[in-house]
Parts: C-alpha cells; structure tokens; sequence
C-alpha cells in the first residue's frame, strides 16, 4: 500500500509550534512596510483569533486587513513574511505517535509526503521535527497548494493502483478531495487546521483525531484489498 501525507497538521504541529510565531513575523512585517495600528496588542490579538478558525494563515491575514479597511498591498507583505523565512529559532514538534507510526509503516507500506508551501520551509520543518526523510520515497512540495497533479504522479511513478493508496491531510478541500477525485482512499485528520476545515465532508473516507488511529484504518483497508483480490469472480 502507498499512504500519501500532508506535512502541517498532520505529521507535525504547526498549528502550536510554527503558526502563532510565524504570525506574530507577519503583523510586524508588515507593520514596518507602513500597515498603520494604533494599539498593537489589540490588533494583534484580532489576527491569532481570526487565524484560529481560518483555513489559512494567508486567509486569516485577507480577512484581518478587510476587518480593519487596511491596504491589500500589505497581504504580499505578510504572506512573504509567514512562508518564506523560517527562523532556526523556532521548534517544531511532531505530533504524537507521528515518528512511531511512520517508522512501523515505513516497514510495511510505501510512504509519501505531499505539502504546500516553500521547499526550503517545509523540508526545515521536517528536520527540526526529527522526522526521517528515509521514511518517504517521495517528498514533493507544492508552492501553490494544488495536490491532484502530485498525487497522480507518484501514484503512477511507484506503479500503485488508486484503490491500493491513502491519502492522509487535515484540510479537506486541499488535501483530500483530490485524492478522492482520482478514486484514492482518504483520511481526515481533525488536529489543528483540521479541526475548522471547509470542504465536502463524502470526500472523507475515514476521520480520527490522533495517528494511533491509522494502525486500525490501514489494517481495515489492507484486508479489504486483499478479501477483493482474492474473491472469484
């Protein structure tokens, strides 16, 4: 089996470790750009809470200059500011049982990793995480967060057939319904971003909210490929 995952809300806490700092950068970037705020404590306080229920830091950023009338020259600003720098500052923690589960699957099945973002951000990520990039026989990362493309590419590099392949993702729209639109199983997982995420929830196949639970979900899906395969026809 290939199990395909998304990076941010998924195998690492980014919502926690990275997100509110990576934030905090934006509102002061783009304070020094000009962004005009009378009372910064406030003001900054709005943009985590909006950030909170967003689907994406740069979403909560749109929202947050709309709220207050502010120039949308200063969204460029703040994107640049969450996505292109990373600080050797910041920790990054992988979520629990993230290295446990990929070390035991690693053994069993093919591994992936499709994410959005930066290639040199999100490989950062992955390392201050201690997570093995001998894991993975694919790591790909979408600087504009299309995943169907990626998804079929490595499906049909590694040779699978789409019934025997999983994606895993927090974001519903972004990480799952492309998988599901190539007749890939799907998994959601409600940590972080995933906890608000908008889509079309018959795109999600199976939901849990801690990775102990794909030991179970790969086991169910394994065996049900393999009951179909061995049934005479």
């Amino acid at each position: 089996m290939l199990i395909i995952f998304d990076l941010d809300d998924t195998l690492i806490d980014t919502s926690v470790s990275v997100t509110p700092i990576k934030l905090n950068d934006a509102f002061f970037r783009m304070m020094e750009e000009g962004m005009p705020i009378q009372d910064i404590s406030q003001s900054l306080s709005i943009l985590q809470r909006i950030n909170a229920q967003a689907e994406s830091s740069k979403s909560a950023i749109a929202e947050f200059l709309e709220i207050h009338d502010l120039d949308a020259r200063f969204l460029a600003v703040g994107v640049k500011a969450m996505y292109e720098d990373f600080s050797d500052d910041i920790n990054v923690s992988p979520l629990p049982g993230a290295l446990e589960i990929l070390q035991e699957f690693s053994q069993m099945h093919q591994l992936a990793v499709v994410t959005g973002g930066t290639e040199s951000q999100q490989r950062a990520k992955m390392k201050k995480a201690g997570i093995d990039f001998s894991f993975f026989s694919k790591v790909v990362v979408s600087p504009d967060n299309s995943k169907k493309a990626h998804y079929q590419a490595i499906v049909e590099e590694l040779g699978f057939d789409p019934k025997d392949v999983v994606v895993c993702g927090d974001r519903i729209q972004r990480d799952l319904t492309p998988a599901k639109a190539l007749g890939i199983a799907t998994i959601h997982m409600r940590f972080g971003r995933g906890i608000y995420s908008h889509g079309d929830t018959s795109d999600v196949d199976y939901s849990i909210s801690n990775l102990y639970e794909l030991q179970g979900i790969i086991q169910q899906i394994t065996e049900l490929s393999s009951s179909i395969l061995e049934k005479p026809w």
